[in-house]
């Protein structure tokens, strides 16, 4: 199991001082996610990018639950949480970088899988799926 660190409220610049940005691959209601590098070692990442501006008390604390419970997510099937700041009016959530695009959008492209390849990943879905309810997640 990872090792388990605190939620850091950063200093200004301490998030630029540890990852360069680069272009978007996806965005949400009040996110967007960008690809980036961890500047030590030279890692892909992707950050999670949130505008906090505007937010209500308790949609900031369900951004921290978020970081919480993927701070608590060992599964080779889950991504991997690496980081969290807090500077301004934004919140950067840091995790390993999934090359590959949506799930949905492969499937989707694919068109047509045998047997064997659904089988392989439906249960791959499913014991993802299977190690969250075990510790009472549950992922919409």
């Amino acid at each position: 199991m990872r090792e388990q660190k605190p939620i850091q409220v950063a200093h200004k610049s301490m998030f630029l001082s540890q990852y360069n940005i680069g272009d978007k691959i996806g965005f949400g209601g009040n996110s967007v996610v960008r690809c980036g590098v961890r500047k030590v070692g030279n890692h892909p990442v992707a950050i999670k990018v949130m505008n906090r501006r505007g937010l209500k008390p308790h949609q900031i604390k369900s951004v921290r639950n978020e970081v919480e419970i993927l701070k608590s997510l060992d599964h080779s099937n889950i991504v991997k949480f690496l980081d969290f700041f807090e500077e301004g009016d934004f919140s950067y959530l840091v995790t390993e970088h999934i090359s590959g695009g949506e799930l949905y959008d492969r499937i989707v492209a694919k068109s047509f899988y045998d047997e064997t390849q659904a089988k392989v990943l439906f249960e791959t879905l499913l014991k993802a799926v299977k190690y969250l309810h075990d510790r009472k997640i549950v992922h919409r």
